[in-house]
């Protein structure tokens, strides 16, 4: 009984030993070609918050070791936006954005600062300005939420008569 059992052992772990890597070598001739990756859709990433074309009036703004590329819209007379990406990878990790209607001392985040969004690697990012950065300078701060610290910030001229970029402090 047992001699018998351990024979049709040896002839399956062989006949499977075999099987086993032909049937690999079989679905990797036949698999499929991959398709092609197709455009992203505009639509889509305008929601998520890319910005999917970008405005001539780019400035690259060093603030410390990190370098940002920003551009100022004024859409409307009430209405402002910003873009924004940073030059380099991050290496820090939740980044925020928010705007401070004043320049910052100290590295802290004042409690009346008005989130404007997230960066994400060094993609263009679009975010809407409060109606007051289109009256008043103020500043950008980049902030790790992650590590509840300031990452870097730099000031922000109003929009008033200025098509220009932002000034690095």
């Amino acid at each position: 009984m047992i001699r018998t059992r351990r024979l049709m052992h040896r002839q399956m772990f062989l006949l499977l030993a075999f099987l086993i890597p032909a049937l690999l070598f079989v679905g990797l001739a036949f698999r499929p070609d991959v398709p092609p990756v197709s455009k992203p859709d505009i639509t889509l990433l305008t929601k998520a918050g890319f910005a999917p074309t970008l405005p001539g009036n780019l400035t690259r703004i060093q603030a410390g070791e990190q370098g940002f590329e920003i551009g100022l819209e004024a859409k409307s007379p009430m209405t402002s936006s910003l873009i924004i990406r940073s030059v380099n990878p991050l290496l820090k990790p939740d980044l925020l954005v928010y705007w401070v209607p004043e320049s910052i001392q100290n590295h802290s985040l004042p409690e009346h600062a008005l989130l404007l969004g997230e960066l994400m690697g060094t993609s263009f990012r679009h975010m809407t300005l409060p109606t007051a950065a289109t009256t008043e300078p103020g500043s950008l701060v980049i902030y790790s939420l992650a590590h509840q610290e300031v990452f870097t910030h730099f000031t922000l001229p109003s929009l008033v008569g200025s098509e220009k970029g932002a000034h690095a402090s």
